[in-house]
């Protein structure tokens, strides 16, 4: 599988092996969560040389409206909140500074999730992947503690009603402004 070696990405938060993945041109994973680091970790992997490609995973939950989607995700995200143990040290602080109750939208926030309607969620999706200059994004809809059918909606939700928008959204701002 030689196409393989053009497709492997470092999923890090290390600098050294950050610098090292940079080095030897390999592709960059920012990883499924704290989202709210991966504009500065890409930073990081460009201002250390790296010049492959870049990708993340975002767990994404989708309902018919933004309230919808809060509702179904709060309880799941406040108990993997409290269970969560963060990878690195720096974020372990931030957890624990946090306590086990923060505000729903830190836990959100600091989880990296996007959940919301259909808008909202294409809005999150093309604000994230511009932010982070990402060439892909993978997304996952089974969260934790919520049932197959419902991350199954969720994804046929986005296929049907996120992906037109956030298609919508790019082309938009590929237009020339005029005057």
């Amino acid at each position: 599988m030689p196409e393989l070696a053009d497709r492997v990405y470092v999923a890090t938060t290390d600098e050294r092996l950050l610098a090292q993945a940079a080095r030897l041109r390999q592709g960059y994973l920012v990883g499924m969560f704290g989202g709210n680091r991966h504009a500065s970790m890409v930073r990081d992997f460009r201002r250390l040389g790296g010049s492959g490609p870049v990708r993340a995973v975002r767990l994404v939950h989708v309902d018919t409206d933004d309230a919808a989607a809060i509702r179904r995700v709060a309880p799941v995200a406040r108990r993997l909140w409290t269970q969560f143990v963060p990878p690195s040290p720096g974020w372990r602080a931030v957890k624990e500074q946090l306590g086990l109750a923060p505000p729903l939208g830190v836990i959100l926030e600091q989880f990296g999730w996007i959940v919301g309607g259909p808008s909202t969620v294409a809005s999150a999706v093309v604000e994230y992947a511009s932010a982070c200059g990402l060439n892909g994004l993978d997304v996952a809809f089974h969260l934790p503690g919520i049932p197959d059918e419902v991350a199954d909606r969720a994804m046929a939700d986005f296929a049907t009603a996120v992906i037109p928008r956030i298609r919508q959204l790019m082309h938009a701002s590929l237009e020339p402004i005029t005057t």
